[in-house]
This record gives structure tokens, sequence and C-alpha cells, in this order.
């Protein structure tokens, strides 16, 4: 089978499957390459299991298991993005659909992906899952996830449109996912930029506020105490001018800790969207 990402030549044997490939079927075709590597531990009946790999993207960083670190948590209410051990190559007249394994389905594991896998498909597959459930979910590297099934389609011809491109690896450049990342760092970006204005608004807001508190208070304060003789409740005089310089005092702080606050959270987003290196 071809290495360039456009599959097989679309000629299956004369005794062409109508249905579901079965074991055997399976196993021919993945002996041929379509499944590498390819374990007969993983063969169902009339699917093939999945393993996890060694690369998978958490927290919007990616990252590598190891023989040292081989197992993958999975936070409630958390989508990690994860990479498949195998590697595809799939015949121009086969399709293939996965799934999760149904023991983790029951823990609250989900795809949240489309379910078919394209003609002429070549490359590992990259899965975006995430966890429903109020519980940690653990893979374990090299082990079963999700299984894959395969379907024959009608002929393949000159009229189709071939498969070009798959998600290869997330350093290669030109691959679907590259573009993907590259598209939420630009995002990440545009969004710091609009917090930093949102927060220059907001400390100008503030410090315009202290300013008309502080000047109210200035002007009633001089008014109060050029007419003294003509204020029955001195007392009550006093407690209004410590309220108008209390609230002086609090807009005044307010404004400072906002342009604080504002500058250290920005500081802390333009270090949360550093490109995260690649492992």
């Amino acid at each position: 089978m071809p290495e360039d990402g456009a599959g097989g030549s679309g000629k299956l044997p004369s005794d062409k499957p109508t249905g579901v490939l079965l074991s055997d079927q399976i196993e021919k075709y993945a002996k041929e390459g379509m499944i590498d590597p390819f374990d007969p531990k993983n063969l169902k009946p009339a699917s093939y299991n999945l393993t996890l790999g060694d690369r998978y993207q958490k927290d919007g960083a990616f990252d590598n298991l190891s023989d040292t670190r081989t197992e993958l948590e999975i936070r409630p209410h958390e989508g990690v993005l994860i990479q498949t051990k195998e590697t595809l190559k799939v015949p121009q007249d086969l399709i293939g659909r996965w799934s999760p394994r149904q023991t983790l389905i029951f823990e609250g594991l989900v795809f949240i992906t489309g379910v078919h896998i394209d003609p002429g498909w070549v490359g590992v597959l990259w899965v975006p899952v995430y966890n429903l459930s109020k519980n940690p979910i653990k893979l374990q590297r090299g082990k079963p996830f999700g299984s894959i099934d395969f379907s024959p389609t009608t002929a393949y011809g000159p009229g189709c449109v071939p498969y070009k491109q798959g998600w290869s690896n997330a350093s290669t450049p030109g691959s679907g996912l590259e573009d993907v990342r590259n598209d939420v760092e630009k995002f990440k970006g545009e969004l710091v930029s609009y917090q930093k204005r949102l927060d220059t608004y907001q400390s100008s807001i503030l410090t315009v506020i202290g300013i008309i508190v502080a000047a109210v208070t200035i002007i009633s304060a001089s008014t109060f105490l050029r007419t003294p003789a003509e204020l029955p409740f001195t007392d009550w005089i006093s407690a209004y001018l410590l309220v108008f310089i209390g609230l002086s005092i609090t807009s005044f702080v307010i404004s400072i800790l906002s342009v604080y606050y504002s500058r250290h959270n920005l500081q802390e987003r333009k270090i949360a969207v550093k490109p995260s290196s690649t492992k």
C-alpha cells in the first residue's frame, strides 16, 4: 500500500466483502499494511482494538508517555487529545468507523469527533476525548481505549474525490493538526488583546469615578466649611464629610487595585499562551 497519503489502489479482491469486514479480512488487510503495528490479541470478531500511543495534548500543551510514565489521567469534565499507537493505511474502497470501548463509555469517556475514517487515510489517529463523569479516568499506554471496524464502499473510480491529507503529527508542517493548533494560538492572542483593552477601559472608568467622587467631596466640604453657621446639625455635617472622604479614598484604592490586577492578570495570560515546546 502507498506511503503518500493516497491510500491503496482501490481494488479489492474478486471476493470483495459486501458487509462489515470480519476478523479474517481485517487480519488480511492488516498484514498488508493497513494497520501497523498489528497485534492479533487486539483482533475482535468484526473490529480491531485501537491502543493508546505516546503523544497527547492536555491543558493546551503536548506531552509524551514513556516507559517510566505509562498512565494518562483525564480529570472530571476535562477534554484531552490523544493519539493512537497504530498507523492506518486505508484502501480507497474501505471506510473505517471507530468508537470508545464499552467499559470506558460506562465510566464516562466519550469521543468528541466524527466516527468514520475516510477511504485513503494514511497516518495515526488523533482522538479528542472527554470525561463526562465526576471521577478521573485513567488510560494506559499501549492498552486498548477504542475499536475500529471496516466496511467496503462502492467501486473507486476516476470520478471519485481522493483523500489528500491526514493529521499525521502535530509537529509536521502542513498537517491538519498543526493548522488547528495555529488557529488556537491565534485565537488566544486575540483574546489576550481584547482582555487587555477591557482591563484598560475598566481601570479608566474606575479612575474617572474616583476623580468624580473626590471632586464632589471637595466641593461639598468647601461649601459646608464656608457656611457652618447656616447648618443646624454640626455633628451631622461632620459625619457627612467623613462619608464623602471615605468614598473618595475607597474609589482611589479601587482604581489602584484595578490597575494592579489588570497588569497581573495580563502577565499571567501572556505566560499561559506561550507556545509549548514540541516534545
